[in-house]
C-alpha cells in the first residue's frame, strides 16, 4: 500500500495563448491534471481504509503569479492546487493530509530550456529576493517534512519554496 503520495508532471509546452492549440491543451491538461487525479485516486481508498496518508502536489510558484509564456502551465497548476485543496476538506477527518507545494525557479534542466540565454537565467536570479536559484535538495526537504507525521496538522496549504520570487502571501 502507498502511504505518501508525491505528485509531479514536467512542464508543458510552453506559449503564449494564440501559440497553444485544442491539440496542446488536451496533451496539457492529461499531463498535468489528469496524471494527479489518476494517481490520487490510485491510492486513496487504501490511505482511508488505513485512516492515514500524504498526500503532496508539486505544483509552481505561477499559480499566484503566473509565468510569461507559460500559459498551460499556470492555468492546470491552479487547478491542480484546487484539487488538492477541495480533497483536504474531504479526507481531513481521515487522517490524510493534502499539501501543495509550488517551487519557483531551481537550478535544473527546465530553467534552461525556458531561459537558454545566461543574462536571462542572470535577470530572473537577481529577481529573486535570495539572489539565487533554489537547489532541489531544498525542494525534497520540504516535501519530506509535509509527508512526516510532524505535519499532520498542516492540511490544505499552498507552500512556496521560491526565495521569496512570489510577490503575494
Amino acid at each position: 500500500p502507498v502511504d505518501i503520495l508525491v505528485t509531479n508532471a514536467g512542464g508543458p509546452k510552453p506559449g503564449q495563448f494564440n501559440d497553444i492549440n485544442d491539440a496542446d491543451w488536451q496533451q496539457a491538461f492529461e499531463l498535468t491534471f489528469l496524471s494527479a487525479v489518476r494517481l490520487i485516486r490510485g491510492v486513496l481508498p487504501t490511505m482511508q481504509k488505513n485512516r492515514w496518508g500524504r498526500i503532496i502536489c508539486l505544483t509552481s510558484t505561477s499559480i499566484k503569479q503566473p509565468i510569461t509564456n507559460l500559459i498551460t502551465s499556470n492555468a492546470l497548476r491552479a487547478a491542480v492546487a484546487n484539487l488538492a485543496k477541495s480533497l483536504a476538506n474531504e479526507v481531513g477527518q481521515d487522517g490524510i493530509t493534502v499539501n501543495v507545494v509550488a517551487p519557483g525557479m531551481f537550478e535544473t534542466e527546465r530553467l534552461h530550456q525556458l531561459y537558454p540565454v545566461a543574462a536571462d537565467r542572470e535577470r530572473v536570479k537577481n529577481s529573486i529576493p535570495a539572489q539565487r536559484f533554489g537547489n532541489v535538495t531544498e525542494l525534497a526537504a520540504t516535501v519530506l517534512f509535509l509527508a512526516s507525521e510532524q505535519a499532520s496538522y498542516i492540511n490544505g496549504v499552498l507552500l512556496p519554496v521560491d526565495g521569496g520570487f512570489t510577490k503575494t502571501i
